[in-house]
């Protein structure tokens, strides 16, 4: 646990008076500053006053504290929080810099602090254009293609164009020599940036490759060959748990740990076992294409994306999987066992149902099985209940289906439901171990083995 003499200040901000939107951030701020180790925080809160206004109390006392040396680092949900005006907000976070004080967000990854700068240096260029025509880039050639070109031409300067009477702005700022942070403003005005208006991460422009990673925001659809980041952590995520699989090889021996002890885990895995599993057996029996056999499976799901997280998978995709499934590997053992023992109780479960013919689960499955052979949309069904054979026509899709303990009668025809309901009673159903044959004009296409 990070310890200090010099507080984490958390931010908070909100322009009208709301003090659930406050706690809100309050608590997003101790949660993120709880995981890291941050000690001790303290909290400022400005409920009620704008981004606009330089006066705000509890923003004064936090920057006194910063000017006394008293403060390690200042962190708050978004940039927009510390203030409303670019150039105000960078010109601020640079005098905290100077002063020793990290400065974060949780929109934003800490370990881009640097790049931010940047970022806001450059937002705050563009933002100096406000009520100045921006020049639109106008060369010849559909959108996309002077996209294209303005992202393989020289360095610096925006990207404008209208679109729904709106502005749109790109910008970018240079990452390395390589790869370029883009970001995106949408202006209603339609005539200028305005210097209050935010940019919006968009993505990463990598020189090489020309694609644009991450597209999202309002250059989704200004080019062609992108990648999505939901892509790219869709193949992380299969990546990792593939390597994790691998080296674990369905063999508990390999952990660490031979028992649970977190509390909440054991619970899951006890309710599982007295309720979970056989219900969760029955339908992998029922739904077909299930052997019995569970092969442990990793849980492994990614973070979010922060820009440097993602341009770190860009550079070095193998890597970075493999960085990530050592992680996981040494920090989720229990998981891992928790895996191993749910299986255990599912396959015990599974085994129950198929090894033994007269389950419940097995007739139903062999009714189901004859059912959805056939696309007869009316059966005729024979059941023997209480002691009385009766036959009646009935859809035959509520057949195929997993019926539970009993098949209601409202699908059976309407003057065949009548004399059931006279037979047996109106609230009266049948259970699949009453079904003596299904029938499909002369074919039978089910017969138990009481009636066969």
């Amino acid at each position: 646990m990070e310890q200090s003499n010099n507080i984490t200040a958390l931010y908070c901000r909100t322009a009208s008076p709301d003090p659930t939107a406050i706690a809100m951030q309050r608590d997003a701020l101790l949660r993120y500053a709880e995981g890291r180790g941050f000690e001790p925080v303290e909290v400022f809160a400005d409920d009620g006053f704008s981004g606009n206004n330089p006066a705000r109390p509890a923003f004064a006392r936090m920057n006194a504290l910063i000017a006394e040396g008293h403060v390690a680092r200042v962190l708050a949900r978004s940039v927009t929080r510390l203030g409303r005006n670019t150039a105000e907000v960078l010109a601020w976070a640079r005098t905290a810099l100077e002063h020793g004080v990290e400065v974060s967000t949780l929109d934003m990854s800490p370990d881009t602090l640097s790049a931010q700068f940047e970022v806001w240096g450059a937002v705050a260029k563009f933002a100096a254009l406000a009520g100045e025509e921006p020049g639109l880039n106008t060369d010849a050639g559909t959108l996309p293609e002077r996209f294209a070109a303005w992202l393989a031409g020289p360095k610096g300067g925006a990207f404008t164009f209208t679109f729904n009477h709106c502005l749109h702005t790109v910008i970018r700022v240079q990452k390395n020599a390589d790869f370029d942070y883009l970001y995106f403003q949408r202006n209603h005005k339609a005539d200028s940036i305005e210097r209050h208006d935010s940019f919006q991460y968009a993505g990463i422009y990598c020189r090489e490759d020309g694609l644009v990673y991450d597209r999202q925001h309002g250059i989704a659809e200004l080019m062609e060959g992108g990648r999505g980041a939901g892509q790219l952590m869709t193949r992380l995520e299969a990546d990792v748990r593939g390597a994790v699989e691998a080296a674990i090889g369905g063999d508990r021996k390999k952990l660490t740990v031979k028992a649970l002890t977190d509390e909440r885990m054991l619970e899951c895995l006890k309710n599982f076992q007295s309720h979970g599993a056989a219900s969760r057996a029955r339908e992998l029996f029922l739904g077909g294409g299930c052997d019995g056999a569970f092969p442990f499976c990793c849980g492994y799901s990614s973070a979010q994306w922060t820009e440097d997280s993602l341009l770190d998978y860009i550079l070095d995709p193998k890597g970075y999987a493999a960085r990530e499934a050592a992680a996981y590997t040494a920090t989720h053992q229990e998981a891992m066992l928790d895996e191993f023992l749910t299986n255990d109780a599912l396959t015990a479960e599974y085994a129950a149902i198929a090894d033994n013919p007269r389950h419940p689960a097995q007739r139903i499955k062999r009714i189901m099985d004859a059912l959805c052979i056939t696309a007869a949309k009316t059966v005729r069904v024979t059941i023997h209940k209480g002691g009385v054979e009766f036959s009646f026509k009935t859809e035959a899709n509520d057949l195929r289906h997993d019926c539970g303990r009993s098949y209601g009668t409202w699908h059976i025809a309407a003057a065949d439901r009548r004399e059931f309901e006279r037979l047996f009673g109106h609230s009266a159903s049948y259970g699949p171990e009453e079904i003596l044959r299904i029938e499909y004009g002369r074919a039978v296409l089910y017969e138990s083995e009481v009636a066969a």
